[in-house]
């Protein structure tokens, strides 16, 4: 699966959404949907003790379509 994760250029507090063809055994293929979120910018992150500054943070969630009826 490939993906664009982060894109800098976006504005704080925008979003992209992508759609993805993903095999589902036992239910097929079936459309992913990824929304990112720029959920902050420019702003400094520590992580175990390392300090990263002008961090940009992205949320994603992804949400597939409801199944009406099992395979069997």
């Amino acid at each position: 699966m490939r993906t664009v994760y982060l894109r800098e250029s976006v504005p704080l507090g925008s979003a992209w959404t992508e759609t993805i063809l993903v095999d589902f055994p036992p239910f097929g293929q079936v459309n992913v949907t990824l929304t990112h979120t720029i959920m902050q910018k420019g702003t400094p992150k520590t992580v175990f003790g390392q300090r990263f500054e002008d961090v940009i943070g992205v949320r994603t969630e992804v949400s597939i379509p409801r199944f009406t009826h099992l395979k069997r």
